[in-house]
C-alpha cells in the first residue's frame, strides 16, 4: 500500500528511476509471495494457553498492539503439533479491558460490541477470568462447529530436530505458513 500511494502521489511524484524501482520492487514481492496473499496466509502460534481458550472462547489474546502480519487464519501449535482446526479471524482489538465498570468505553466498531459483551459474559462465567485482568489485543475467531473454521484431516505433527537429532519447537513467538501447504502437510518439515 505505501508503494502504491508513492507511485500514485501528486504532492511528491516519483522521478522515472524511481518509479521503475518501485514497480520492480512491488512485482518482486509479489512474485514470492510476500503481498497480495493475505488469504493464503496463515498466522502460527504457540498455544499452550491459547488452544484451550479458543475450545472455550473462540479467541485468542495477546499483549496489547502486537503486530502480526495480515492474514484470515490463525492455527495452534501446542504439544509439538499445530492442531487440527484453523480459525477464521473475525475481527480484532488492538487493545481492550473487559474490567468493569466501563460498559461502553470500548474503543471498538459497532459491529464487536456485542462480541465484547458476550466474551465479557463467557469469561465471567469461566476459568478464564484471571486471564483477561488487564489490557490485552483480542481476536475474535470462528468457534470449533463454525463452517468458516478449517478442519484438518489431522494434527500436523513436528518432526523438527537439529543437528544432534533432538527436536526444537515449530513455532517460538509466531511463524507464517500457506493454507495450501498445510491443508496437505503431514509434519511440520513439509510446511
Amino acid at each position: 500500500a505505501a508503494i502504491r500511494e508513492l507511485l500514485e502521489s501528486d504532492d511528491y511524484p516519483p522521478t522515472e528511476a524511481e518509479a521503475f524501482l518501485l514497480r520492480e520492487l512491488l512485482s518482486m514481492l509479489r512474485e514470492d509471495g510476500l503481498i497480495d496473499a493475505v488469504q493464503n496466509q496463515v498466522l502460527v502460534i504457540p498455544a499452550r494457553q491459547a488452544w484451550p481458550m479458543y475450545r472455550d472462547l473462540s479467541v485468542y489474546r495477546c499483549q496489547p498492539n502486537r503486530k502480526f502480519r495480515p492474514c484470515d487464519y490463525i492455527a495452534f501449535y501446542t504439544n509439538n503439533r499445530i492442531e487440527h482446526r484453523v480459525a477464521r479471524i473475525k475481527s480484532v482489538i488492538e487493545s481492550i479491558s473487559l474490567r468493569p465498570p466501563n460498559d461502553t468505553d470500548y474503543p471498538v466498531e459497532t459491529q464487536q460490541v456485542e462480541d465484547v459483551q458476550n466474551l465479557r459474559s463467557a469469561v465471567e462465567s469461566s476459568n478464564w477470568k484471571a486471564e483477561f485482568d488487564g489490557q490485552y489485543k483480542v481476536m475474535f475467531l470462528s468457534g470449533e462447529g463454525d463452517p468458516d473454521t478449517i478442519v484438518l484431516k489431522k494434527p500436523i505433527m513436528n518432526d523438527l530436530k537439529n543437528g544432534s537429532g533432538r527436536r526444537y519447537a515449530f513455532v517460538q513467538r509466531q511463524r507464517y505458513v500457506s493454507l495450501e501447504s498445510l491443508m496437505s502437510a503431514n509434519t511440520t518439515s513439509e510446511l
